[in-house]
């Protein structure tokens, strides 16, 4: 008895440590003038799991509305597209770049200025699980 309790014990343990292995690190958000109604937020979003997550929402503090976004060129012209799946492999990493994919932070409700934080809370899910990442993400005018 005292072994089925102790292995119980360790697989909760287990399983606490693989779901916190989600994350935005390193995330920051790129400073923008004062009428401007999109700023952008980068960072590493990694997934050191055994599941893949889609992406299913993005909420952004002091914004109306959030997505994901693939800079792209086509003929010499940049523009952006919107994801509508967005899914982080299992043992993978997803690098949110200027110039690449990107969450898209549209119709501030206030005036942002460096040095500020933006509070993103990004929704996932998997075959079996949802997890919600939440970070602060600085106002900077440059990458870190």
């Amino acid at each position: 008895m005292k072994l089925l309790k102790y292995t119980v014990i360790t697989l909760v343990f287990i399983s606490d440590i693989s779901l916190a292995n989600l994350s935005l690190e390193n995330s920051w958000v790129r400073a923008a003038p004062m009428n401007s109604t999109k700023m952008s937020a980068y960072g590493l979003l990694k997934n050191n799991t055994m599941s893949s997550f889609n992406l299913i929402r993005i909420e952004a503090s002091g914004f109306k509305n959030t997505q994901i976004h693939q800079s792209q060129i086509n003929k010499e012209i940049m523009s952006m597209k919107e994801l509508k799946n967005f899914t982080i492999e299992a043992n993978s990493e997803i690098e949110l770049t200027p110039g690449g994919k990107h969450i898209m932070l549209q119709f501030p409700m206030k005036i942002f200025k460096i040095g500020d934080s933006v509070e993103l809370l990004l929704f996932f899910e998997s075959s079996y699980e949802e997890k919600v990442i939440r970070v602060n993400a600085p106002i900077k005018r440059e990458a870190p």
